[in-house]
């Protein structure tokens, strides 16, 4: 008998060392399914991030382009309104008939000392002339965004060059000079310190309506740059275009 318990008990500890090892191939089974599903969520987690960063460059390349596109559309429409321009002040000049310049109150022109180069304001463009060598066209300030004096590119090299400073600021008074008739001045044609400009126009105060607002309310001095001198001085420029 004594035999026989021994056999059994024997028995029993074999199933249950089976059992067990039964249970821990399975549990090491089931551990290397779950690694191997875990690789594969990432995998898919890194193949879902590579595909949205592709196409997140994509969107920023075709922004790029789209915004070459309109810039270069409005170039080309410049261009083409300048060489129109040439293109009529060429038959003006066959048919002897000096330009419509100074003719309105929408038209005006300025010469440098030297009488090389004219600036004029031809309804709401800014135009500078070099005759017979150039007339360089401004965006019409009735399109430019917040009526900003804007030039081609070619502008850099006639403020950079002999006449430079004349164009530079008769450019200017030509753009306030109608601005004003429109009544949409912006904050570089009140008589203000570079400075001021400069701090208003970071902040987003580039229309002086925008400005005479703020000064209605009496918040200006909240400005960061703005202290009580820079308020009066912007009080006293606006009372005098009032």
């Amino acid at each position: 008998m004594t035999g026989n318990a021994t056999q059994d008990t024997q028995d029993d500890a074999l199933v249950r060392a089976i059992t067990l090892q039964m249970e821990v191939d399975e549990l090491k089974a089931n551990e290397q399914q779950l690694k191997k599903d875990a690789q594969q969520a990432q995998k898919a987690r890194d193949k879902a991030k590579h595909e949205a960063d592709q196409l997140r460059t994509r969107n920023a390349k075709l922004s790029d382009k789209l915004d070459a596109a309109k810039k270069d559309a409005k170039q080309a429409k410049h261009l083409a309104r300048e060489e129109l321009q040439k293109a009529q002040a060429k038959q003006e000049a066959k048919r002897g008939k000096a330009p419509n310049v100074g003719a309105n109150e929408a038209t005006a022109s300025v010469s440098s000392e030297d009488g090389k180069v004219t600036v004029s304001l031809v309804n709401d463009q800014v135009c500078v002339s070099q005759p017979p060598h150039f007339v360089l066209s401004s965006i019409p300030l009735s399109e430019s965004e917040q009526h900003q004096l804007e030039f081609c590119s070619l502008i850099t090299h006639l403020r950079d060059g002999e006449h430079g400073d004349f164009v530079a600021q008769s450019t200017q008074a030509m753009a306030t000079r109608w601005r004003q008739q429109q009544q949409c001045l912006r904050v570089e044609d009140l008589e203000l310190p570079t400075k001021v400009v400069t701090t208003l126009s970071d902040n987003d105060l580039v229309m002086v309506s925008d400005i005479q607002a703020h000064h209605a309310a009496g918040t200006l001095s909240d400005i960061k740059g703005i202290g009580p001198a820079a308020v009066e001085q912007v009080a006293k420029a606006l009372s005098s275009h009032s």
